[in-house]
């Protein structure tokens, strides 16, 4: 009895799992297509970016309410955000 009820409980795990791996590639394509406005979004938006807390989001209104963005490498300005980061927010960022 303990057999058929391990068996039956790995079934169902693996049987599961396709569909959470796609539905994880569904978030990851909503992220890619939903692109954040850095020169208007808020500080929860900024915050939900890979690589921008809460503490890096208030960097980012605090400087773009002294220097409006012109282009997101602008980014690079913000203490914490270099090339590196910069890149991986590429797809998740625009200034329009």
């Amino acid at each position: 009895m303990k057999f058929i009820v391990s068996v039956l409980i790995c079934a169902g795990l693996f049987l599961s799992v396709p569909h959470l791996v796609f539905a994880s590639e569904q978030v990851a394509a909503v992220q890619k297509s939903t692109k954040i406005n850095i020169s208007s979004a808020s500080a929860t938006e900024l915050a939900q970016l890979p690589g921008i807390g809460q503490a890096k989001a208030q960097r980012i209104i605090a400087h773009r309410e002294q220097h409006p963005f012109k282009s997101v490498e602008e980014l690079t300005a913000i203490k914490g955000i270099g090339k590196a980061t910069l890149a991986n927010l590429r797809p998740y960022v625009t200034i329009e």
